[in-house]
């Protein structure tokens, strides 16, 4: 059976369970596509799979959730697939709001506004990451940490929201949000609980709240989700006007060791992506 290099863990903890061994490739489903992996991304869903936090885990999972590279081979049932990392879209011109700007999510949605015209609005906490997202296409920039978007923002009338944060957010983001505005969650980086009149005010807005994460979701959701993006988008990526922001780079093979333990104090400052 073929294997290639991978980072693995047996147990759940820190950076100290991980080591670079080999993986299984297994055999070809009819729904697979195989990669020839060049680069892979550290996000904060693998610290969590780490540390065993991921919603619904019971065991160690498989570490990559992205990845760059050229397809080897495909299933009997595929014909064409890119793999690529999609976060959504929304009405043309409308004002979308983005938390976690400096984020491998939050930079790539903003590019993804900017092609569908909309009005950015983001946060983060370090100037660097407010200066690449207006760069990318954001409108309008705010530090987090030095002051409150819920106070400066409240007569923006947002439609869109995407949230990682969650807690504490939701009432900045009520305060923010328009008339029959969405709210998307996707994290809760920020804790998951609340404390308040979430009800009264979403009904006050005729506010929705849809929560959403990607691993659990059928193949045939996350098939379906990849081809409509990258018809709708490949052009641009062709292009360049479209494109990952990649902060840092590493060979896993050879400073893993010395890197993951930074990495992960890393990604607990809520840093950008960093490839490997």
């Amino acid at each position: 059976m073929r294997t290639v290099k991978a980072i693995t863990y047996d147990s759940f903890g820190g950076p100290d369970v991980l080591k670079v061994g080999e993986r299984d490739l297994g055999e070809l489903r009819p729904k697979d596509v195989r990669i020839k992996v060049a680069y892979s991304a550290l996000n904060r869903a693998d610290l969590l799979q780490v540390a065993g936090r991921y919603p619904n885990q019971k065991a160690p999972l498989p570490l990559g959730l992205e990845a760059a590279g050229e397809i080897e081979s495909v299933g009997e049932n595929v014909e064409g697939l890119k793999l690529l990392h999609w976060v959504g879209t929304t009405q043309e011109g409308a004002k979308v709001l983005i938390h976690g700007a400096g984020s491998g999510v939050g930079t790539s949605a903003i590019q993804l506004a900017k092609l569908n015209k909309n009005n950015i609005y983001a946060t983060a906490g370090a100037e660097s990451k407010l200066e690449k997202a207006t760069e990318l296409g954001a409108a309008k920039t705010l530090n987090y940490k030095e002051n409150d978007f819920g106070e400066q923002w409240a007569a923006e009338k947002i439609d869109v929201i995407l949230d990682c944060v969650g807690g504490d957010y939701w009432k900045k983001n009520m305060k923010v949000l328009g008339m029959d505005g969405v709210v998307v969650l996707y994290g809760l980086m920020g804790g998951v609980n609340v404390d308040g009149p979430l009800l009264a005010m979403i009904l006050g807005k005729r506010a929705q709240i849809r929560g959403t994460t990607l691993m659990s979701r059928s193949e045939d959701y996350k098939t379906k989700l990849v081809c409509e993006f990258w018809n709708a988008t490949n052009t641009h990526f062709v292009n360049g006007s479209i494109s990952p922001v990649i902060d840092s780079v590493y060979d896993m093979t050879r400073v893993y060791a010395q890197k993951m333990g930074y990495l992960f104090r890393l990604f607990s400052r809520k840093s950008n992506c960093t490839i490997f």
